[in-house]
């Protein structure tokens, strides 16, 4: 039997936006979004939430998402390492778990990210029954497409990003589908986790959002965003 276990990494600090996880938008601390996500989910058998700070552990209180204690600070700092987060959750709260289980990761900075995401990825994990299998959510690049864009050169030219000496100038409707991972959810086996030290297998399966569901709130203009979002 396949088991889900669903995991939160939410520290307390935070570069582009001071206290990024507890600001409220529309009314709502940042971080109740993915918690109230999480606690609508019966597909999990526990989910976490992996914090440094009393406060945001506070906001899962009376919820079903669980705080066993706080993260270690050493593991909320600016460079640190998602694979080190869920290692460590792992390892100090989620035991017993079996070769089929699966790892949830639900990014905060996903507020848009709705139960029924999260049920049909998992149902996308299950259903393909192949190994070494692991999923994250992604959206279309839309008009920020590689085929557009440049690099520029030591000599301060442009050169096209795509390698070709010409640019494609197809409307954007024309040009190869290209996605970027928006994340909202990453999925793989505990195992690999801890075995292989990575999130994502080499076998990774897309799972599609669009791109109106997919802002990642990383500045205040996403915020902004958001918020228009909300009041619509």
């Amino acid at each position: 039997m396949t088991n889900f276990y669903g995991l939160i990494p939410a520290r307390g600090g935070s570069k582009g936006i001071p206290r990024k996880n507890l600001f409220e938008i529309n009314g709502i601390p940042l971080i109740d979004y993915t918690i109230n996500c999480a606690s609508e989910l019966d597909i999990f058998k526990d989910v976490f939430l992996s914090t440094d700070d009393v406060d945001i552990a506070n906001r899962a209180r009376g919820s079903r998402v669980k705080v066993p204690d706080l993260r270690p600070s050493s593991l909320a700092q600016d460079d640190t390492l998602t694979i080190d987060v869920a290692q460590h959750a792992i390892k100090s709260w989620i035991a017993g778990f079996g070769d089929d289980d699966y790892l949830v990761l639900l990014q905060p900075t996903s507020p848009l990210r709705r139960p029924q995401h999260v049920l049909d990825a998992c149902d996308l994990i299950v259903d393909s029954r192949e190994q070494d299998l692991s999923l994250v959510s992604v959206c279309d690049v839309g008009a920020h497409h590689p085929n557009r864009m440049k690099v520029v050169q030591s000599d301060g030219r442009l050169k096209n990003f795509s390698g070709e000496l010409l640019e494609d100038m197809r409307p954007r409707q024309q040009l190869p589908p290209v996605y970027i991972r928006n994340g909202a959810i990453y999925i793989n086996k505990i195992m690999d986790i801890l075995k292989n030290d990575r999130m994502l297998t080499p076998n990774c399966r897309p799972y599609i959002m669009s791109t109106n569901e997919s802002i990642n709130i990383d500045t205040l203009d996403d915020i902004y965003l958001l918020d228009k979002r909300l009041r619509v």
